[in-house]
């Protein structure tokens, strides 16, 4: 039995992993005895014992080798068994010349028939020496195979065959290299960066091996994304056998290069595209696994994280998923996600005005032509994108900064949803952080608008209502019936004890609370009291007062002297809305007026005007305020002139001296373009003018003339020292800036050159100390 193939083994009924584990221990055939095999793991005594009977039989009969031995070349075992049922030995394999006679021969599939050539040519007796032992080069392709090398370098080849050669039968390994560079020139390696490879044809190349042109188009079509329906239509032939010549081919294939992107292919979501582009493969290699392997699911974003990429592939990715890198922090494309990453790297509140300055740089910065700029309009688009958005908050003066809210720990909010929604009532948030500062500082808020704005994004409860920040209301549906009920509970009050209580317990800002009342509740404020138990005047107690009372407005002191000489006292219960109306009189806020009049400004003007003078008269301060603003309106529209401090000259004491409104005007053109030409007057020059002649004839004084100037839309005017200065211009000025005007108009800073200046030009007698007072 020397010299005979243990693979004759497999013949019998042996599994080929048997036989190779005991060539691995170096047995031979002839060799094996029932003590050396039960040493052998995994060996039991009945598989034993089929050894050994196998070895009467094989004894008998002439074969030294089986063609079990093309296991070592690639051949499935499926295959092996295949052939030894129908009786094919390794002889007769020796002695086919292509793989297209050993298809037609044999019945085997063109691509299996390929396969099983190349492992007989492997084995062709042309590599037997003296017909007995492997050659070296077959024998270093089948070591390479049995033990599964892969990236190996000729040095650890070698290694490998030192440590083996007598199991190999291996002789001299001088040749290893040019043994090497032959297995890579015949396709049965390859050779990559100092690495050696088995050889794994291309999908191109086995595409290449099919003969029929047809099928060949087809397929081509196919891994181009064609349907079946369209390839069928071009060919006149079903989808079904379509279909089948796809399936065919598919099964053919073992082992392909591109098969390495199975992996990869079945665990993540790839595009066509992004696959293409990524790989740099061909989009039939995309389609061949996509027909061949079942679709990952894990997202581009997985796979960037879980590969070590280079840069060219993370920019595709990150254009594939539309994100830019900044920092460690993946930021989309889009306005919101970058508006965010603005906010999360300046770390400080920022108003909405430089939120667009910063996003506009952003985009400018990175390159992102795909979005536009923001307007400086946009202002309230990005403050309503903001306000939804739950990674940032709101701050005062519509500040934002970065807050994510979805981080809070949900214990940890629902003590702050408890905290707040066991009061009632109407609040400022200001209420709460005062009162839970603990509470409210672990949630790192800077002020009452930034709660109440994380509030209202983590509070979704039928119980609070969110006002205008930033007030709320809690287990109440109606402001003024609530403020309505504080008022009653606690009248009469002194109006600002009662605001200072409602902001004590409610946190309401003062001055809003004060807004609020006046606008709401000013039936129920008198004299800074508030009172909601209101008791009417009895007739006679009307009928003195409207005896009183003769004048069309009054002063709140005023009316209260009338009642203290009326009734000897002041009831504050008597004093509301409805007992001044009956008197016939409207009131607002520290005034009175008769309600024939439609405001108090009315009523003022037609008091003024219904006279032929208008002499200035001291009333309560906020009436003064309101005089003033009225003398004001009408010396501008020149319903009033002034004729001396406090004496005004009205439209209708004008017309008994024959002087018109629209006369006056036409003086005051005049005046302006008599002066067009210069850049000031002095009220001096203006006064001496001819057009103001006719005027003299009159009450024309320095104080009429000066109401004449004022009421210019044109003429702009200021005080240095005694005299008054006119000037056409659109900007203010001031004496210091017409001193420095007119050193720059006369190019000189000489002082007493400047004196005579203003002196003969300006008939102003100006003091030196006085021009260099304003140079100081």
């Amino acid at each position: 039995m020397d010299n005979i193939s243990l693979y004759m083994l497999c013949e019998y009924g042996i599994s080929i992993p048997v036989v190779q584990k005991l060539i691995k221990l170096n047995y031979q055939l002839y060799d094996l005895t029932y003590e050396k095999l039960i040493n052998v793991a995994g060996l039991g005594d009945e598989k034993i014992k089929q050894i050994l009977n196998a070895l009467d039989d094989i004894n008998v009969n002439h074969k030294k080798n089986s063609v079990f031995e093309l296991s070592n070349y690639g051949i499935s075992y499926n295959y092996l068994f295949r052939l030894f049922k129908n009786n094919i030995s390794l002889n007769r394999l020796l002695h086919y010349q292509s793989y297209h006679e050993l298809s037609v021969d044999l019945g085997f599939k063109i691509i299996a028939s390929q396969k099983l050539y190349r492992a007989i040519s492997l084995y062709d007796k042309r590599y037997l020496k003296d017909n007995e032992r492997y050659s070296e080069l077959t024998l270093i392709l089948s070591a390479i195979r049995f033990y599964k090398l892969n990236n190996f370098t000729k040095e650890q080849l070698s290694e490998l065959l030192n440590k083996n050669m007598d199991t190999l039968n291996v002789e001299n390994l001088s040749n290893l290299g040019k043994h090497l560079n032959d297995l890579v020139n015949d396709n049965y390696l390859e050779f990559n960066e100092g690495y050696y490879t088995i050889y794994k044809t291309s999908l191109e190349e086995e595409i290449n091996r099919i003969n029929d042109e047809r099928k060949k188009d087809i397929l081509i079509k196919r891994l181009n994304n064609y349907t079946l329906e369209r390839i069928a239509q071009d060919y006149h032939i079903t989808r079904e056998r379509i279909r089948q010549i796809v399936s065919i081919f598919f099964r053919g294939i073992v082992d392909i290069k591109e098969d390495k992107y199975q992996e990869v292919f079945e665990k993540y979501n790839f595009t066509e595209e992004l696959f293409v582009r990524l790989f740099k493969e061909d989009i039939k290699v995309y389609y061949y696994l996509h027909f061949k392997y079942q679709h990952g699911k894990k997202n581009m974003n997985s796979y960037k994280n879980e590969h070590d990429l280079d840069d060219e592939q993370k920019k595709i990715i990150n254009d594939y998923l539309n994100v830019y890198q900044e920092g460690d922090d993946e930021v989309t494309i889009n306005k919101l996600p970058i508006i965010i990453q603005i906010l999360k790297e300046s770390k400080i509140a920022i108003n909405v005005a430089d939120i667009i300055e910063l996003y506009n740089n952003k985009i400018k910065q990175k390159e992102l032509s795909q979005l536009s700029p923001l307007s400086k309009n946009a202002l309230r688009g990005v403050d309503g994108i903001l306000s939804r958005s739950r990674q940032t908050i709101a701050s005062m003066n519509f500040k934002y900064r970065y807050y994510d809210l979805d981080n809070i720990v949900p214990l940890k909010k629902q003590v702050l949803i408890n905290t707040i929604l066991k009061h009632s009532g109407y609040f400022s948030t200001r209420y709460f952080m005062e009162k839970y500062p603990y509470i409210m500082n672990s949630y790192q808020l800077n002020d009452e608008y930034e709660l109440h704005n994380l509030l209202k994004k983590i509070i979704d409860d039928s119980r609070i209502t969110f006002l205008r920040m930033p007030h709320l209301m809690i287990d109440i549906t109606d402001k003024n019936l609530f403020f309505k009920g504080l008022i009653e509970h606690h009248s009469p009050i002194n109006l600002y004890v009662f605001m200072n209580m409602i902001h004590e317990n409610t946190g309401y800002h003062q001055s809003s609370l004060l807004s609020y009342l006046q606008a709401n509740f000013s039936k129920y404020i008198y004299n800074d009291i508030i009172n909601s138990k209101n008791i009417m005047y009895h007739d006679d107690q009307r009928n003195i007062l409207v005896e009183a009372l003769k004048d069309d407005f009054y002063s709140i002191e005023s009316f209260k002297d009338i009642v203290l000489k009326a009734f000897n006292e002041i009831d504050y219960e008597y004093f509301n809305v409805d007992n001044l109306n009956t008197l016939g009189y409207v009131y607002q806020k520290d005034y009175l007026y008769k309600n024939n009049y439609h405001s108090f400004e009315d009523c003022l003007k037609r008091n003024i005007l219904k006279n032929e003078e208008y002499e200035v008269v001291s009333y309560n301060k906020t009436i003064d305020d309101k005089i003033n603003d009225l003398i004001k309106k009408l010396t501008h529209n020149l319903d009033l002139v002034q004729i001396s401090a406090n004496k005004y000259l009205t439209s209708l004491g004008l017309i008994k001296m024959n002087i018109s409104k629209h006369g006056l005007y036409v003086v005051i053109k005049d005046i302006v373009e008599d002066n067009k030409g210069c850049c000031f007057n002095s009220y001096q020059i203006i006064n001496g003018t001819r057009n103001l002649f006719y005027l003299k004839e009159f009450r024309a004084n320095d104080y009429f003339i000066n109401t004449l100037l004022k009421s210019s839309k044109r003429l702009k005017w200021f005080v240095f020292e005694q005299y008054i200065l006119y000037y056409d211009s659109n900007i203010n000025i001031n004496a210091k800036l017409f001193i420095n005007n007119l050193m720059h108009y006369y190019h000189t800073s000489n002082l007493n050159t400047i004196k005579n200046f203003l002196l003969e030009d300006y008939g102003m007698a100006i003091e030196t100390n006085s021009i260099i007072k304003l140079m100081e």
